[in-house]
Parts: C-alpha cells; structure tokens; sequence
C-alpha cells in the first residue's frame, strides 16, 4: 500500500468505527498488512494521525473548492459546490470531528478548515450581491454548522434528501421584496 492508500483506508475505517478503530494493529489487521507495511510510510501512530487529517483537509476541502472554482458566476460555483457535498460520505467529517477531540492538532485543522468553510460561503454569498459582507459570513457560519448538525442528527443521511433539503436551502436564501426581508422587531415582540 502507498502512503495515499493508507489514508484513503484510514478514512474509510474512520467512517466506518470511529476515531477509536485506528489503532495501528487494527488497521493492519483490517488491511490485512503488516506493521512494517505501515511502519514503510509512518514513524508514528501520531504522524499518521496528523497525515490523515491534512489527507482530509485536501481531499474535502481544498479539492472540493479547486473543482468548484472551475464555474463562472457565483450561483454556478454554489450550486456545484452543494451537489458535490452532498455527495460526501458524512461519517467521514463526523468521525474527524471525534477525533479532534482527543488529539489537540487534529483539532486546531479542524477549526482551520472550518474558517476556510466558512471563509469560501462567505465569498460566495457576498459574491452573489444579495447580502452584505457582515450578512455573507453569518449565513455562512449557519450554513456550515447547518450541514454538520444535518448529518450529525440523522436527516440528510442520503444524497436524495440532502439535495432536497438544500434545493429549500437555497429557495429561502433567494431575495424577495425588503417588504418581505425585512424582521420583525423581536424586541416589541417580547414585551
């Protein structure tokens, strides 16, 4: 196995038994490799860690955003961007965000990829000329933590109902009349 094919199996286990299923002899032994195989690539157990999560830095974020920048206008490049997400195995960044919490590097890249997320949506929104760029980064702070929590709690399992799911998404973000934009005052509301 190359050192690309450790990671992509190492995802792969991650998906499938958690942070907790990567330990050297159970990924050897799922892989049906030696530790020398492993040891070929990997000094450590923690390198191999730390490979995996810029393995998938790379692989769902910077690729995602490289092939979604091949569009043109702003709506293409969101439109791309949501059917190519909703084709990613969520358990992968599920299982990532597990394993940031008992290993503090793992944790500080996931809060990177996090902003470079939500730095992108950001762009996107602002891009759109629909929302200003205080408005752009909140949307996209709640759209990010909206497709975490999605997947995390059970809906949008399948690519089916997250496409539909973000086709609603992306009707109510469409601009409609200030009449109709504009809140309530919660405020007078409460009182």
């Amino acid at each position: 196995m190359s050192v690309l094919d450790w990671l992509d199996f190492g995802l792969e286990t991650l998906a499938e038994g958690g942070p907790d299923s990567l330990t050297i002899d159970g990924l050897c032994l799922r892989a049906g490799k030696t530790k020398g195989s492993f040891y070929a690539h990997f000094q450590s157990h923690d390198e191999f860690i730390i490979a995996l999560a810029v393995h998938w830095r790379k692989r769902y974020t910077e690729n995602v955003i490289e092939r979604v920048e091949a569009e043109a206008e702003p709506q293409q490049r969101m439109e791309h961007l949501n059917r190519i997400v909703i084709h990613l195995d969520p358990r992968i960044g599920h299982g990532m965000r597990r394993l940031a919490e008992k290993n503090q590097e793992v944790e500080q890249m996931v809060a990177e990829i996090d902003q470079i997320r939500i730095s992108y949506l950001a762009d996107l929104h602002f891009a759109s000329g629909n929302f200003t760029p205080e408005d752009a980064r909140d949307l996209a702070i709640i759209e990010n933590a909206a497709f975490i929590g999605l997947t995390a709690t059970g809906y949008g399992k399948n690519a089916a109902e997250m496409e539909r799911l973000y086709s609603t998404f992306m009707r109510l973000l469409a601009p409609r009349s200030t009449q109709e934009t504009t809140p309530p005052d919660l405020g007078r509301e409460l009182q």
